[in-house]
């Protein structure tokens, strides 16, 4: 599932930057393409975590004890992000009169 939205996020990314848009939108594509690059770097991190939760646990574990692991994956959108996409898209509807 996470591999499944890291690989979705590299995709949406790929077809913004090769996007043929009008110029009007080149602040748009900006923001959500600093939107994606920050999804893609967390869930990329999150790899390290949980190859080094794994480990800690391994050299914690007693023979004949179970060792449990719990993994978090918190996804956040920064306020700022959603103020920027918010006004840019509203600067836009302005300027196209819809």
């Amino acid at each position: 599932m996470i591999a499944d939205m890291y690989a979705d996020a590299l995709r949406w990314y790929d077809r913004l930057q090769s996007a043929n848009l009008d110029e009007r939108f080149g602040r748009l594509r900006s923001i959500v393409s600093g939107g994606l690059n920050d999804l893609i770097r967390t869930v990329g991190e999150y790899g390290s975590t949980v190859v080094d939760s794994y480990m800690n646990a391994v050299k914690a574990a007693k023979p004949g004890t179970p060792q449990v692991v719990d993994l978090t994956l918190t996804l956040r959108t920064p306020e700022s992000f959603m103020m920027e996409f918010n006004a840019e898209v509203e600067r836009l509807r302005s300027l196209l009169g819809v």
